[in-house]
């Protein structure tokens, strides 16, 4: 049963603008340290931070109130499709998540579906 779905979008540039001015003292206050990994090996990290930003901001949204940025980590899964692990709700919820890039933006769609009649 889905109980919450959650959408978000990000302004590459100006997460860009961000990451230039507050550095790594942005990144490690949202990101995990596999996403920065991920995110810093890539041509243009701002562009993945900017998807990651937005999933967690999804996820936010589907569940309905706040969750730690680094407790929602957005990981590669099988062929590079991207998997959410959301700490709070790793029991009794399968995470659907689909990121998209467009010149400078970056899109999140997430769908929290609860697995068993208690969630």
């Amino acid at each position: 049963m889905i109980r919450g779905v959650g959408a978000d979008i990000v302004d590459v540039r100006r997460f860009e603008k961000a990451c230039n001015r507050y550095g790594r003292k942005f990144t490690r206050r949202l990101f995990t340290g596999e996403e920065i990994t991920y995110c810093e090996g890539r041509y243009r990290p701002a562009l993945h931070y900017a998807a990651r930003f937005a999933a967690k901001e999804a996820v936010i949204k589907a569940v309905g109130r706040r969750v730690p940025f680094k407790d929602i980590e957005v990981v590669r899964g099988e062929g590079g499709r991207p998997l959410l692990h959301v700490e709070e709700y790793k029991w009794g919820y399968r995470w659907h998540l689909s990121l998209s890039h467009d010149g400078d933006y970056s899109l999140a769609y997430v769908v929290m579906e609860a697995v068993s009649e208690t969630g």
